[in-house]
């Protein structure tokens, strides 16, 4: 397998391992209590306590380390240890965009979000616009903002080991473009189509970033409304593509919806979770940003078309066996861990036919030593359920 160490311009660090919870905690105050020997914290229910959080230990006692805690809507992060004490804080002009990395050297990456004037061409969950470095004193050591009419950073963020920053963002396409690309006029209910992209940011040095490398969603569609259309095509021949008219119908103008995103650095790949989709996604990163808005190119040699995908093969007529759920967190399970090399997420249950309840996800991908997925020809990647 291949490595990519890269360089490291700006002295980022790779991330600590730590545990991140996201809550909605914007009316509440943050109360940490010690946690008693029969593993519950000292205060009482949920409504016994109204305009409190603290933390809940299992019986076995909490995995050692700290918890980072980016509340929605605060501008405070917060570093927790196991006795439910706040050990450190970070502060910020700006409310937490969903999600925060404690890197290697004590400082914490973290997405920002500009308000609702920055982000009013797209009002949905997540949204942000910047990402920021800021040191243990307060200190902002780095900071990018990417903004606009067309375009906004949402949900997550990935520091690379090279330094730089993969982040997720929004762009905006009109009905006239949404059109063009085949969609089905009657599903596009929203006048314009948000698909995501993914762009990796290098810091420069002062204080500011340049983008190195980008994927689009909207460089690797299908669909089998118009054949007028350049990327016409039986959807079920095509796995490695993102059947358009399916996303029009399950997620409006927020298509896709990306809400997380991981980077394998011995496979030199990306993962993405898709929660309109009900899928996980993973894309080639070692392509160039002109092969990887096409099929061609990169260590696979499928330039930016998916490498595999998992979750619900009823987005490429494999299947109608559905185990995603909108899903969240995504990620590659480290080395020296149980289950290294696995994918690890959230599944929300949104909609499950047995009952809507959440559960953590372990998959086994189908890959190789090479970062090859094997597929089946008219089949849904395997495995058929979560381990």
């Amino acid at each position: 397998m291949k490595k990519r160490p890269g360089k490291n311009p700006s002295g980022m660090s790779a991330t600590v391992a730590v545990v991140l919870c996201l809550a909605m905690l914007s009316a509440l105050s943050l109360s940490c209590s010690p946690v008693t020997e029969g593993g519950r914290k000292a205060t009482g229910t949920a409504g016994e306590n109204q305009g409190q959080a603290g933390t809940v230990a299992p019986a076995g006692g909490p995995f050692e380390g700290y918890t980072l805690l980016a509340p929605l809507q605060s501008n405070t992060t917060y570093l927790i240890d196991n006795d439910g004490e706040v050990t450190h804080t970070w502060e910020s002009n700006y409310p937490t965009g969903s999600a925060a990395y404690l890197l290697e050297n004590g400082n914490l990456l973290r997405c920002a979000s500009l308000g609702p004037d920055a982000s009013a061409a797209f009002e949905k969950g997540g949204a942000g616009g910047r990402v920021e470095e800021i040191a243990p004193d307060g200190t902002v050591v780095w900071e990018f903002e990417y903004a606009g009419d067309r375009h906004l950073l949402h949900h997550d963020i990935k520091p690379m080991p090279n330094g730089n920053v993969l982040m997720i963002a929004w762009e905006k396409k009109t009905a006239g473009e949404a059109l063009a690309a085949g969609c089905d006029p009657s599903l596009l209910k929203d006048d314009e189509l948000w698909p995501d992209h993914i762009i990796e940011v290098e810091p420069d040095g002062s204080g500011g970033g340049n983008i190195v490398w980008e994927w689009h969603v909207w460089d690797h569609l299908v669909q089998d409304y118009d054949p007028a259309r350049a990327n016409y095509g039986a959807i079920e021949s095509h796995p490695e593509l993102i059947n358009l008219n399916y996303s029009a119908i399950h997620g409006g103008a927020d298509m896709t919806h990306m809400n997380s995103v991981d980077y394998n650095q011995e496979l030199d790949q990306v993962l993405l979770s898709v929660p309109r989709f009900c899928e996980v996604w993973v894309i080639d990163h070692s392509t160039t940003t002109k092969e990887a808005a096409c099929g061609k190119g990169g260590d696979s040699g499928k330039g930016g078309d998916l490498l595999y995908r998992w979750g619900n093969p009823k987005t490429y007529r494999a299947g109608s066996e559905q185990e995603l759920y909108s899903q969240h967190d995504a990620q590659w399970i480290d080395d020296g861990n149980q289950g290294a090399g696995n994918i690890l997420l959230f599944n929300n249950g949104n909609g499950r036919p047995d009952g809507e309840y959440s559960t953590v996800d372990e998959i086994a991908p189908p890959v190789d030593g090479d970062g090859n997925y094997s597929l089946a020809p008219g089949s849904a990647y395997a495995p058929e359920a979560a381990t």
